[in-house]
């Protein structure tokens, strides 16, 4: 799970004891923001950006070899800025994963004809 733009993955704390019961659960904190390391960051372009943080999850589960093997596949999930570095890394790396899970990655500019708060939750 990749969470957004300025947040942690402790976003998806309430989700995580639902999940757990059939999946295992990964949470990521993306480079500079949450828990993660601060390291020096010079890029200006918004592709170089998605490249870095794309990159950064490739390689950390590289180094610790995330789900290599036989149940290889996993199902990768973000949120806002995560789900736009999850499209892309799942844009590069279509056979690495089963699904890929996408939470506001966009804007809705207006609310749904018929959308309630109350609706969704749980």
């Amino acid at each position: 799970m990749i969470h957004g733009f300025g947040a942690t993955g402790c976003v998806f704390y309430q989700m995580i004891k639902h999940l757990r019961s059939k999946f295992r659960v990964t949470i990521i904190d993306l480079l500079g923001m949450g828990t993660s390391g601060r390291p020096p960051f010079a890029l200006t372009t918004a592709e170089e950006c998605i490249k870095y943080f794309m990159l950064s999850i490739e390689a950390w589960m590289q180094t610790i070899g995330y789900k290599e093997g036989p149940d290889g596949d996993y199902i990768l999930f973000g949120h806002s800025l995560g789900g736009y570095v999850s499209s892309n890394f799942a844009l590069h790396y279509p056979d690495r994963m089963t699904k890929l899970m996408l939470v506001s990655a966009v804007g809705i500019q207006t609310k749904p004809e018929g959308f309630s708060i109350e609706n969704i939750i749980i």
